[in-house]
């Protein structure tokens, strides 16, 4: 007797097509559960022939048959041809009338045209429109904006769907790069229309989830999720420098903290910590602040964590009043070294944390200034839930983020510090402001000994 499964493959087979459809991993997945993904052979796509005429028979679908030629466009670089819209949707996610549930779907083929469409079916629809742009058409600024409209119809925002990226090849091809600058971290194809897309490509192994942060100048940067919330990265993600710091230990019961926000509801909030005698508040050290720091350093668990958290005057945390005072990164870094404990980090942003070691185009990611709008309010339950629950460095990463404060890491992740082999994590802080746009308004730097790393040059 024929299982159900056997039958769905069967039936699945006899409709195969060149479109790249892949498995997914599941943590990928977003709360609305994903179709099951069927591994597909992706044929070469040839450039299309010229040809003088096309009868309406002679429509192929590009999908199906991927060396055939396009029918000839009248008047405009687009044109429509018979549908895939069945087998898109049967992939990527299932037709609707529901906005909510709604996406737009671009296949980019190796010679740089795109399938446009959607699933989402406008009132007397049976199915939305599928559209072939043709290169370069496709690169055009604005190129998808009036196709979509159109698949969309008047009454939606682009910018509150996804859309679903699907390349033929793998994310290291040159496919990719045809349709991604690396560099500048945005996509040639004019997407910023939209806040968030999702990335299939030919090797599978991932979902790349996409976000979009609009710069203090165009072009918007994008980036990668590296877990299902709010810890980002470049593009391609490094998910191996990712899992690396979930196999650095973090030793949270001897962990010192050392706050250098004044206010009384900070020192409050960390006391749910739980030992006190491993926490350090500005009244404590205002007498000789250097000399304190050194002792705070010198004491305790060797080995153990020290996170420091305050407001940020240029290189240096800063406390401010009558009895004010200043703590370089610079001493913290070389204490850290000096007495191999990993160091954390956590303040408000200002431009001076990330000039020196941003060069070229990347330098528009961070506004000129001070965006001081990282509170203590904000910082501290942070700390504490991330001191009582995490066991390594990844998990501490996590924890310092939520939807409402998201953390962005170099592509490089962890970056040589010294000859001995200690590294470096920066990580900036954004959040969305009133106003609908991403700010940077803190920042995460971490320190970590080469002893702890498993060896030392």
């Amino acid at each position: 007797m024929m299982t159900q499964s056997r039958r769905t493959a069967l039936l699945f087979r006899a409709v195969l097509v060149s479109l790249p459809i892949f498995w997914c991993s599941s943590v990928w997945a977003p709360p609305m559960a994903r179709p099951a993904f069927h591994p597909i052979e992706v044929r070469p796509v040839e450039p299309p022939k010229q040809v003088e005429s096309v009868k309406e028979s002679d429509k192929i679908d590009v999908l199906k048959d991927p060396n055939a030629p396009l029918p000839k466009p009248t008047g405009t670089a687009s044109t429509q041809v018979e549908s895939p819209w069945h087998r898109i949707t049967d992939s990527l996610g299932a037709p609707t009338n529901s906005i909510q549930q709604a996406y737009v779907a671009l296949i980019v083929l190796v010679d740089g045209r795109g399938v446009l469409t959607t699933n989402y079916t406008q009132t007397g629809q049976t199915e939305a429109q599928t559209i072939i742009l043709q290169n370069p058409e496709l690169f055009q600024a604005d190129a998808l904006v009036p196709h979509v409209a159109r698949l969309l119809g008047p009454n939606v925002q682009v910018s509150d769907l996804p859309v679903k990226i699907v390349l033929t090849q793998a994310i290291d091809s040159d496919q990719f790069n045809m349709i991604f600058d690396k560099k500048l971290q945005t996509f040639r194809i004019d997407m910023s229309n939209f806040r968030s897309a999702e990335l299939y490509t030919k090797d599978g192994a991932n979902v790349y989830l996409l976000e979009k942060v609009n710069r203090p100048k165009p072009p918007p940067r994008w980036m990668a999720k590296l877990n299902k919330c709010c810890v980002f990265t470049g593009i391609p993600p490094d998910f191996t420098g990712w899992n690396r710091l979930h196999d650095i230990p973090f030793k949270k019961d001897s962990a010192r903290v050392i706050s250098l926000f004044p206010d009384a509801a900070t020192a409050k909030a960390l006391k749910d910590i739980g030992d006190s005698k491993n926490i350090v508040h500005p009244d404590q050290i205002k007498t000789n602040p250097e000399v304190a720091i050194r002792e705070a350093f010198a004491s305790g668990d060797a080995g153990s964590p020290v996170v420091v958290i305050g407001h940020v005057a240029g290189g240096a945390f800063r406390v401010e009043g009558a009895d004010g005072f200043d703590i370089s990164f610079e001493m913290l870094t070389n204490l850290a070294r000096d007495t191999g404990r990993p160091l954390f980090l956590i303040g408000c942003y200002t431009a001076d944390q990330f000039q020196a070691p941003v060069n070229g185009p990347a330098n528009r990611d961070y506004a000129v200034g001070t965006v001081n709008l990282l509170y203590p309010r904000e910082v501290a339950p942070k700390v504490v839930a991330a001191l009582k629950s995490s066991s390594n460095v990844q998990a501490l990463v996590e924890h310092m983020s939520d939807p409402a404060l998201y953390l962005w890491i170099s592509s490089d992740f962890l970056v040589n510090a010294d000859s001995a082999g200690a590294k470096t994590l920066r990580a900036p802080i954004y959040k969305d402001t009133t106003d609908g746009k991403r700010s940077i308004v803190g920042f995460l730097f971490v320190y970590l000994p080469c002893k702890l790393l498993g060896a030392c040059a």
